[in-house]
């Protein structure tokens, strides 16, 4: 894995995964997965339209992970967070409701960082597999921001985040509404198996003035990383790049990765919530 922070025009290399690590002081804690034991939830994060969703997965058992194995350097960054408590209005995928495991463990993480909303767009509600048309999927991510933000300090910072298309759909939102920024998990950036640059999904990346962050995998087919570039310079927002080595659409890295890392998908994991949590603090105001 490697990470590229900064705008696209002037690329700013930050540091690599093995330098992430050295930086670390004291002794590595032992890896761990989403399959240990952990504690019950009690709250902390709620999903649009239904009130407050208890989490399978305790965000206090993440931070006290991610804290051990790769962020005691970022603890000023994570203390201020705590103080300021920023929104995050999360979306799923075409393929996946907002209840999948997947969702589930990034709603877990992202709520060491802030208060965490999920919702599920018209056609995952009502049971079908054919996501909505683009315009009846932008209105129902704008009613879940209306919700999500109604009657808050209007000063709250608020991230939207998404994976895949609920990434594209979050982008479109942010040209309507004034939010913080906006946070890409695999951004599909094209159709599978798909190369003609004439129906890329670009378009709003292009038009976008709000920060951005991609968090992309090397082996994401629907985002080609030499073209993610070529968009990133074309693009007139801040845009900032987070490379996992061999990870997937869902940022999944292969067992021979991990292994000649010495870690497991769960340490991967945290490092991208690292790299997360300082975009966010960088625009938190």
């Amino acid at each position: 894995m490697r990470c590229v922070l900064g705008v696209a025009k002037e690329p700013t290399p930050v540091r690599s995964t093995a330098s992430l690590h050295s930086e670390l002081k004291g002794p590595a804690s032992a890896p761990y997965s989403l399959g240990d034991k952990q504690p019950a939830c009690a709250g902390g994060e709620s999903r649009a339209g239904s009130g407050t969703s208890h989490l399978p997965l305790d965000p206090a058992y993440f931070f006290v992970r991610w804290f051990a194995d790769t962020a005691r350097h970022l603890w000023p960054v994570v203390s201020r967070l705590a103080r300021m408590r920023p929104l995050f209005l999360f979306a799923h995928g075409a393929g996946a409701p907002s209840t999948h495991p997947w969702m589930e463990g990034w709603a877990a993480r992202l709520a060491t960082l802030g208060e965490v909303v999920r919702f599920d767009y018209p056609y995952m509600r009502e049971g079908r597999r054919t996501p909505d048309r683009q315009p009846k999927l932008i209105e129902a991510h704008k009613a879940a921001l209306h919700e999500a933000i109604g009657g808050t300090n209007k000063r709250r910072a608020v991230f939207l985040l998404g994976k895949s298309m609920g990434s594209r759909m979050g982008c479109h939102v942010a040209l309507e509404e004034a939010v913080s920024a906006v946070i890409c998990f695999g951004y599909p950036l094209q159709g599978m198996g798909s190369s003609d640059p004439k129906k890329r999904r670009d378009a709003v990346l292009k038009q976008l003035s709000t920060p951005i962050l991609f968090v992309q995998g090397t082996r994401d087919k629907l985002c080609p990383l030499d073209v993610l570039e070529e968009v990133r310079r074309q693009m007139k927002a801040p845009n900032e790049l987070y490379i996992v080595e061999s990870g997937d659409h869902s940022l999944l890295c292969t067992k021979g990765q991990l292994k000649a890392w010495g870690k497991d998908q769960g340490a991967v994991d945290q490092d991208i919530l690292g790299a997360i949590a300082a975009f966010v603090a960088k625009h938190s105001g």
